[in-house]
């Protein structure tokens, strides 16, 4: 069933005003929310908009929040149905109303964060095990399109370095010659369970 492209128009632009408000760093910015990324492919295409980088108490690693991004009730009602295995896991589901300004985001947001904080609800074992599930069809060749397309780009970043003598790009940095600002969030702020751990990785500023 194909969604009309009002609706798809309309979600979009609740999306970019979510990450819009939640980018910004202000007074009453909560100092264990680290940062906000927008989902990476794996998530994107299982249901899930962003991600929430938050500290536990006084532990020196990030956990991950999934949040989902939705323009009206409705939709989150639908979301929740057709992916009930997230709204069992207890993601945070942000409704954006036309009416809602930057600080109203916000707002909401942290509220949300802080209830999974304070009941210390967790989902890194949740994501590890929902990144690895069956993809539909149609998602599955959205997933393919999608590293095929990195692939080429990772290649011909690699033949212009090597015609111009640069360095070439790593496979761990991004095709747009800089790491993602969700990876740098994982390597500064990596889970209790990445084997590359740095007990040291507490110490460094955020700066979102």
């Amino acid at each position: 069933m194909s969604i009309p492209l009002a609706e798809i128009e309309k979600g979009t632009r609740s999306e970019e005003r979510f990450f819009e408000a939640a980018s910004m760093r202000l007074h009453n910015t909560p100092p264990w929310l680290i940062g906000i990324t927008r989902a990476d492919i794996e998530l994107d295409l299982r249901g899930i908009d962003a991600v929430a980088y938050v500290l536990y108490s006084n532990e020196p690693w990030a956990e991950r929040i999934p949040i989902q991004i939705k323009s009206s009730w409705g939709g989150a009602t639908h979301h929740k149905t057709a992916h009930p295995e997230l709204a069992k896991a207890g993601i945070v589901y942000i409704v954006m109303f036309d009416d809602m300004d930057e600080y109203d985001i916000r707002r909401v947001l942290y509220s949300e964060l802080s209830k999974r904080r304070a009941r210390n609800i967790r989902f890194e074992k949740f994501l590890a095990k929902f990144v690895s599930s069956r993809l539909l069809p149609r998602a599955e060749k959205r997933r393919q399109n999608h590293y095929a397309s990195e692939m080429k780009d990772l290649r011909f970043s690699q033949e212009a370095s090597a015609v111009s003598g640069s360095p070439p790009l790593s496979p761990e940095m991004e095709t747009g010659a800089e790491m993602s600002r969700s990876r740098l969030l994982r390597w500064l702020f990596p889970s209790r369970n990445d084997p590359d751990w740095k007990p040291w990785s507490w110490m460094i500023p955020s700066y979102w």
